[in-house]
C-alpha cells in the first residue's frame, strides 16, 4: 500500500518536473528577446522615431445635491487642472443637462523617445530573470518529489521555503517595472507599491505547505526512531 502511493508521488513530480522545465525554456527565450529587443532599441537614434501620447477622462457629477457644487464645481473659463496617477489634465470640455454636468478632460499631450522604451525591455529581461530562477526551484522541487522514497524529508520542506521567499524579488520588480513604462510614457515617475493580494496568498500557501511537511519530517523521524 505504501509502495503505491510512493509512486503516485513519484509520477505526479515526473509530470511536474517536465512542465516546470518547459516553463523554463519558455521565460528564458522571452528573456532572451527582452534582451535582443533592449540591444535594437539602443540603436535607435534617439530622434529617430518620436511617439505622442495623450490621455482622456470623463467626470460626470449630479448637481442636484445641494452640496456636489460646493465641493465639485469645474468652470470652463477657469484656468484648472487635475492630477490623476501621475497625469496632469488640463483642457477641459463642460456640458450641462437636467442638473448633470459632464467634464471631458485631456492630458497636455507628451513626446518620447522609443530610444526609452529600452529601460522598459531591460527590466522585462531581469524580471525573465527571476521567474528563470522560480522555474528553477519549482523544477527541483518536483525533482525531489519524483525520486523520493518519502516525501517528509527535511530538503524537500526547505524547498517550498525557498519557493515562497523567491517571489518576493518578482513582486518587487513588478513594481519597478510599471513605474519605468510610466515614466518613459508619460515623463511622470511613481513608485506605486500595491499588494497582489494572489501573490501573497500563494506565498503564504507555499510556506504553510513547508511546514506541515517539515511537521510530517519530525513525524517521520520519531516513528522511525520508536521502531
Amino acid at each position: 500500500m505504501k509502495e503505491n502511493y510512493i509512486a503516485k508521488i513519484n509520477s505526479m513530480g515526473k509530470i511536474g518536473y517536465s512542465v516546470a522545465k518547459i516553463c523554463q525554456v519558455i521565460v528564458t527565450i522571452a528573456m532572451v528577446c527582452c534582451i535582443v529587443g533592449s540591444v535594437l532599441l539602443a540603436l535607435v537614434p534617439r530622434d529617430g522615431v518620436m511617439v505622442t501620447t495623450s490621455h482622456t477622462a470623463t467626470i460626470e457629477m449630479d448637481m442636484t445635491h445641494s452640496i456636489m457644487p460646493r465641493l465639485v464645481a469645474i468652470d470652463p473659463e477657469a484656468d484648472g487642472s487635475f492630477e490623476l496617477d501621475g497625469i496632469k489634465y488640463d483642457k477641459f470640455d463642460i456640458t450641462g443637462t437636467l442638473g448633470r454636468q459632464t467634464a471631458f478632460a485631456q492630458s497636455t499631450p507628451y513626446t518620447y523617445s522609443l530610444k526609452n522604451m529600452m529601460w522598459v525591455t531591460l527590466v522585462a529581461a531581469g524580471m525573465c530573470l527571476l521567474l528563470v530562477a522560480v522555474t528553477k526551484k519549482v523544477a527541483a522541487l518536483f525533482m525531489l518529489f519524483r525520486d523520493c522514497e518519502t516525501p517528509f524529508t527535511s530538503e524537500i520542506a526547505d524547498s517550498f521555503r525557498k519557493l515562497a521567499i523567491s517571489f518576493v524579488p518578482v513582486m518587487v520588480v513588478g513594481w519597478i517595472m510599471e513605474a519605468v513604462t510610466e515614466w518613459v510614457t508619460t515623463g511622470v515617475l511613481d513608485i506605486v507599491i500595491g499588494i497582489d493580494l494572489t501573490v501573497v496568498l500563494l506565498v503564504v500557501v507555499v510556506l504553510m505547505l513547508g511546514e506541515i511537511f517539515r511537521y510530517g519530517t519530525m513525524l517521520q523521524q520519531e516513528s522511525d526512531e520508536t521502531l
